[in-house]
């Protein structure tokens, strides 16, 4: 479970990224980036989970959100010249 709050937090930080796209009409984007962060999660969730278990799971899963985050992040800053982030 902490692994996963881990990631929640990684995901908050960045922000709204997905809306920030989806309002501004690159939808085609922000699916692209949920589909390639879907295959690592999935990716990573049968090779970890042999070994790990639960935490291999909750690891693929974190990982995957944060790959969305950081693909979305860079497509707001290069698109919308938006820098998202807490900072």
């Amino acid at each position: 479970m902490a692994i996963l709050a881990v990631g929640q937090l990684i995901n908050v930080v960045f922000g709204s990224v997905g809306r920030l796209l989806v309002m501004s009409g690159y939808e085609k984007h922000s699916l692209i980036a949920q589909f390639i962060a879907l295959v690592v999660a999935v990716a990573g969730c049968f090779a970890l989970i042999p070994n790990y278990g639960a935490v291999g799971a909750a690891s693929a899963i974190s990982f995957g959100l944060m790959v969305w985050n950081l693909m979305l992040s860079y497509k707001v800053y290069k698109i919308l010249g938006i820098r998202p982030g807490a900072v």
